[in-house]
């Protein structure tokens, strides 16, 4: 249980990560991080009697930050041997579909 809550807060903070915060983390324990944060852009169901719901937006811009920080990383853990190419691509699965849409979004929003 308190697995999981560290997991939600750290996950919801990965924009302020570094590269040396998660080298030496698990692969799989990245994922969970990544798609804690990558999650908040959900909307939440709290189940409540008056079925409230919750939405978040996550900033584009932190958004990118999670991707290159993930690329960073992902270039690290690419020298172990023992990394299995599955966990590989599928962490860079995770982040790749969303920052390319959300950098090509404030592309469009920055033009004149």
């Amino acid at each position: 249980m308190q697995k999981d809550i560290l997991v939600k807060r750290i996950g919801q903070q990965l924009q302020n990560a570094s590269v040396a915060d998660l080298v030496d983390v698990d692969v799989d324990l990245v994922q969970e991080l990544v798609k804690t944060f990558m999650m908040q852009d959900q909307v939440a169901d709290h189940g409540d009697e008056h079925r409230f719901l919750e939405v978040k937006f996550v900033d584009s811009g932190a958004k990118v930050k999670v991707a290159k920080l993930i690329d960073l990383y992902l270039a690290e853990i690419a020298r172990n041997p023992d990394l299995l190419l599955l966990k590989f691509t599928d962490l860079a699965d995770m982040v790749s579909t969303r920052a390319v849409s959300t950098f090509s979004d404030a592309q469009g929003e920055m033009k004149f």
